[in-house]
């Protein structure tokens, strides 16, 4: 009997825990559209549907990861990558860094690719969401909010190549 309970007490240690990710509000609404401008001279429009919008997170704000899987613009100006948006390697109850950022749809997830691109400020949000709650941490607000945990819309640009190739 000792050596029973002995062995079931070491299987229940030595069974990994389930690591729950903390969740986000990775949406907009067409009250805080992203915009699009073709160049310095153009007209800013709503950003156009296929545009990539990506989050990028970190515990660093100078080191920030992009967060897989991207949205695509749904309608102008208007993204929709979930309610419960899990952040891999984050807890439920961790503040982190997060910006999001904005890219030609034509290249992918590959941001650095792309002939325009834009991003909002980096932020710190406030305690990430478990994924048992009905919706993430809101992480986005219009642009005349005033929330300083949460990222305003901006503007996604021609720009050239900004960034090297990887």
């Amino acid at each position: 009997m000792k050596k029973t309970l002995f062995t079931l007490v070491l299987v229940t240690i030595s069974i990994p825990k389930a690591a729950a990710d903390g969740t986000v509000q990775f949406l907009n609404s067409s009250l805080s559209k992203v915009k699009y401008q073709e160049g310095p001279e153009s007209p800013i429009v709503d950003a156009p549907i296929g545009t990539k919008i990506g989050l990028f997170w970190g515990t660093n704000p100078n080191n920030l990861t992009l967060v897989l899987p991207t949205a695509t613009m749904i309608f102008n100006g208007v993204f929709n990558g979930g309610v419960v948006y899990p952040i891999p390697g984050t807890q439920p109850g961790q503040s982190i860094y997060v910006k999001f950022a904005g890219w030609d749809g034509s290249v992918g997830d590959h941001w650095s690719n792309s002939l325009s691109y834009g991003e909002s400020s980096v932020v710190m949000t406030e305690p990430l969401h478990p994924p048992s709650f009905p919706s993430g941490t809101v992480i986005w607000q219009s642009a005349t909010g005033t929330h300083p945990n949460r990222a305003k819309p901006f503007t996604s640009s021609r720009v050239g190549k900004l960034f090297p190739n990887p």
